[in-house]
Order: structure tokens, then sequence, then C-alpha cells
């Protein structure tokens, strides 16, 4: 259970920077594009 946990937490890791700076990106790219 406890390597089964370790294994859901760690794509979350990458998970939430990864999206936030796609929605970064995605406000740089809609200010460029105002």
């Amino acid at each position: 259970m406890a390597a089964r946990l370790q294994d859901v937490d760690r794509p979350r890791r990458w998970l939430l920077p990864a999206v936030l700076a796609l929605l970064v990106a995605i406000v740089v790219v809609g200010a460029l594009l105002t």
C-alpha cells in the first residue's frame, strides 16, 4: 500500500508544476496576442 501511495504521489509532484507552467504559458501567449 505504501509503495502504491508513493507511485500516486510521484506523478502529482511533477504534474502540478507542469499544469502551472502551462497556465502561465497560456496567459503569456494571450497577453502577447492581445
